[in-house]
């Protein structure tokens, strides 16, 4: 999570808990917004209509923000960040259900 903050990737908060000899990451839900109530999530999954294992690239991912995102020249310049990241790093494990858009107050769908 460092890593992708100092590269620039919104992550989500997180601390490193001292709990005797050993170590415990916490990390703050970002579904929950600062009035206590539950933001608005949907995964890149359902907006491709995914079902169970499934083929879908960065190009499937960049094609639905063009089409939902209110600001999609930000958004798919978060997802590219995030694609040389994952490669960067030999990131194998995100997939379609860990991208997530988030909506805010308002009509705008934000890529995250």
């Amino acid at each position: 999570m460092e890593l992708g903050r100092r590269a620039g990737i919104e992550t989500a908060e997180t601390r490193l808990l001292a709990l005797g000899s050993r170590k415990c990451l916490l990390v703050k839900r970002f579904d929950i917004n600062d009035a206590g109530g539950r933001n608005h999530l949907i995964s890149m999954q359902s907006l491709l209509k995914a079902e169970g294992y499934y083929y879908a690239g960065y190009r499937d991912l960049a094609e639905v923000i063009r089409h939902v995102s209110a600001l999609p020249g930000r958004d798919l310049h978060k997802l590219y960040r995030q694609m040389v990241f994952n490669v960067m790093i030999g990131n194998t494990v995100s997939n379609l259900a860990s991208q997530i858009s988030r909506r805010f107050q308002g009509p705008s769908l934000c890529f995250r």
